[in-house]
């Protein structure tokens, strides 16, 4: 699993142990081995492992949100208990209970509370599952599969593509005069990976993700909306990786984003 960024909030196994004793819960063993390792962030840009929360499901107990009937896990009453170790960027979520066993699946498009197991496999592994019951398959290779750390050193930048009906009515001197390049965002993209080649590249139909080291972060060219390009990086350190961004923001300069 490629690591976006360097800078981890983990979480120790007698941190979370405490917390197993305070609220009379059990965590999975593979949650708690991954927050030691990796600790909280994003996963594959859909699932978020999160420090355990117990506040956050309280405010839904008093409305109707999801069946509570005998195939239920839990009452309504219980969902106040519940305490939220994972979310998915759709407002999924995965928590514990005193009282159940398994973990629990709180869908945000459904009204079925269901069990969830994670038995003797990883917490990669077993978010790869949910993924795939939720979601489908994840269309990556296994080599591309990827961990967004939450830190608070993270920043971004939003750029746009100039409007390419105003690109298509420039001539090419004027064109090659003001530096912008005629080319779609797709083209650009390739263009960038091949002058300052990332260390992963993950593309499909709808954008294409470049990841670089050097910048703890990645670029994000949105071919779904065809103009926005999002950056996202950290403070760089000195060294002699320094000014990558500054190269990177001038590339993207030259094809007309900005």
């Amino acid at each position: 699993m490629y690591t976006v960024s360097e800078h981890l909030q983990t979480a120790g196994a007698e941190q979370l142990q405490q917390l197993e004793h305070k609220w009379s819960i059990s965590l999975p063993q593979a949650y708690v081995q991954f927050m030691g390792q990796y600790g909280q962030g994003t996963y594959c840009g859909i699932m978020n492992v999160e420090y355990p929360n117990r506040e956050q499901l309280r405010e839904f107990v008093d409305y109707e949100i999801w069946e509570h009937d005998e195939h239920s896990p839990i009452t309504r009453e219980q969902l106040g208990e519940c305490v939220v170790i994972a979310t998915t960027i759709d407002g999924d979520f995965v928590a514990v209970h005193p009282a159940v066993e398994s973990l629990i699946w709180l869908p945000r498009h459904s009204e079925k509370v269901a069990r969830l197991n994670c038995n003797g496999t990883s917490w990669i592994e077993c978010m790869n599952e949910w993924i795939k019951e939720a979601y489908g398959p994840l269309d990556l290779a296994e080599d591309s599969h990827y961990f967004e750390p939450w830190n608070e050193r993270k920043q971004h930048l939003f750029l746009m593509l100039g409007a390419q009906e105003q690109i298509d009515a420039a001539s090419d001197t004027a064109a090659e005069a003001s530096g912008v390049v005629n080319m779609n965002l797709t083209a650009i993209c390739h263009e960038c990976a091949e002058t300052m080649p990332p260390d992963l590249i993950i593309t499909d139909e709808y954008a294409g993700l470049l990841f670089y080291r050097r910048l703890n972060g990645y670029v994000r060219f949105n071919y779904a909306y065809g103009r926005e390009v999002a950056v996202f990086y950290e403070e760089e350190q000195q060294g002699e990786e320094s000014g990558f961004l500054d190269r990177l923001l001038g590339f993207m300069h030259e094809h007309g984003i900005r």
